[in-house]
């Protein structure tokens, strides 16, 4: 997003968890039928309330484990992935796939003397040492599923889309498809419908979106083919990724940017309060899609 915070939808987004009283009920409710699941249970709760114990405060208990649902949607589609078994050997191997790669980072131009312009964050690949096992597991499945020359053109196709679409930038949810590969979900910016073109820079991923299982978010900075300026997240971007540990425990995501027709970009950022609130930012590298057949 281009240094644009969004307050209004961001407390949205922040506070999606915070459903009518009705809602928060019937959830509530469901949570007890199904961890008390006999009479006698039953009785041992009313025995506590009536010497004065305080019952399980079942509201809490629900949100911690709405917080890790991420990382069991994680866990439960790879157990199959034996790398996932030896976090020192699955870092090498992350970072081996990244040094392959040129990359383009965002950069902190320095008007009195451009060529000596630095990086604006901190995109180094050495930073996969500091992060969690989750959030490797997130990357690696990425850089595994940028050898596959269709996933990188199909996200080719979706910078064409983006470019066309002058109300919103395009985004959505990283998720598992029915052959267990990560797939790019697609989902309509809730700004789109405003009809403002000054949101042509901003995403905003709906709630009902955002409820889907995922293992990451991802969004596109595509207002045009050459967008190498805003290459990799922008502090309003790292802002709104680090206010959802709020309802989340790990919260990571992709942005994709164009560079020019037929090439893009890739940054992970994120964060696991396992290891810190504050998100890290890894330039994935520079990618090449098929042109043939993208309009102008």
């Amino acid at each position: 997003m281009k240094e644009k915070l969004i307050s209004i939808f961001l407390a949205g987004m922040i506070f999606a968890y915070s459903c009518n009283e009705e809602y928060k009920n019937n959830k509530i409710e469901k949570y007890k039928n199904n961890k008390i699941k006999n009479i006698e249970s039953k009785l041992v709760v009313k025995q506590e309330n009536s010497m004065g114990i305080n019952p399980p405060n079942y509201k809490e208990i629900i949100l911690n484990e709405k917080k890790d649902i991420i990382k069991k949607y994680l866990d439960t589609n790879t157990a199959k992935i034996k790398i996932f078994n030896d976090t020192e050997l699955l870092k090498k191997e992350i970072i081996k796939e990244i040094k392959k790669n040129n990359h383009t980072y965002r950069i902190k131009y320095n008007e009195e003397d451009q060529a000596n312009s630095a990086p604006l964050f901190n995109e180094d690949y050495s930073q996969i040492n500091e992060l969690s096992l989750h959030q490797n597991k997130t990357i690696y499945l990425m850089v595994s599923a940028l050898k596959d020359s269709s996933f990188v053109n199909n996200i080719g196709r979706i910078i064409n889309k983006d470019i066309k679409n002058k109300y919103s930038e395009s985004g959505g949810v990283v998720n598992f498809d029915e052959k267990g590969k990560i797939n790019l979900r697609c989902s309509i910016s809730a700004l789109y419908y405003l009809r403002d073109k000054k949101n042509d820079g901003d995403y905003l991923l709906s709630e009902e979106e955002d409820s889907l299982p995922k293992i990451a978010y991802f969004h596109l900075h595509a207002p045009s083919y050459n967008e190498t300026f805003f290459a990799g997240p922008s502090t309003a971007d790292i802002l709104i990724l680090e206010a959802g540990l709020v309802k989340s425990n790990i919260v990571s995501e992709f942005i994709i940017t164009s560079l020019k027709k037929g090439k893009f970009n890739i940054d992970y950022f994120g964060a696991d309060i396992e290891k810190s609130k504050k998100a890290k930012i890894i330039d994935l590298g520079n990618y090449s899609y098929d042109i043939t057949g993208i309009e102008e």
